[in-house]
């Protein structure tokens, strides 16, 4: 699996909030923006964060604004893709 680089930079995360989010360094997510694929162990764990960073860039919770500091921006990016997950949950008792 590689990167879509795409999709986190329209949700406003940045390497350094990827690394954050699977707890790895940022060289690791540095080596896997620049082409390296993501390694079995992080492949579920990025693959989630992508999809529910499209749902929240879709729900308008994401991005998050440059101005806001970086330990607010992870927690506010956080929140969001929190707040994408319930919408997943509550999209899919509603097609039930």
């Amino acid at each position: 699996m590689n990167i879509d680089i795409e999709r986190l930079e329209a949700a406003g995360i940045s390497q350094s909030n990827l690394a954050e989010m699977c707890k790895v360094t940022r060289a690791a997510v540095n080596h896997w923006y620049g082409g390296r694929a993501v390694g079995e162990k992080h492949q579920a764990k990025v693959s989630r964060i992508l999809d529910l960073a499209d749902k929240a860039v879709q729900a308008g919770l994401l991005p998050i604004s440059k101005e806001v500091r970086q330990r607010e921006r992870m927690k506010a990016i956080g929140q969001a893709l929190v707040d994408a997950s319930k919408l997943d949950a509550t999209a899919e008792e509603a097609s039930e």
